[in-house]
């Protein structure tokens, strides 16, 4: 009983230890993230096309945004502009 116990304890600790090391990925991960955003909106123009105004009077305007939405550069500014604003 006492080695059943003990076991569990020791599954218990590994599964807290797992656990910790998870979230500090996360927090990691998510730094890089940020860090990654926050170089290409240095590295290259930031701004937004002008042709991505609201509402779209177009079927065609929509898929034009949906195409530059795609863009790895596009997402970057998405995201580092996010991040800055809240």
């Amino acid at each position: 009983m006492f080695l059943s116990v003990f076991i569990q304890l020791i599954w218990l600790f590994q599964l807290f230890t797992i656990r910790e090391e998870q979230l500090s990925q996360k927090q990691m991960l998510q730094t890089l993230l940020s860090q990654q955003s926050i170089l290409s909106l240095e590295e290259g123009d930031i701004e937004l096309p002008d042709d991505m105004e609201l509402p779209f009077q177009t079927a065609a305007a929509l898929q034009q945004v949906e195409i530059k939405l795609n863009e790895k550069f596009t997402q970057n500014v998405m995201v580092s502009v996010k991040q800055n604003y809240f």
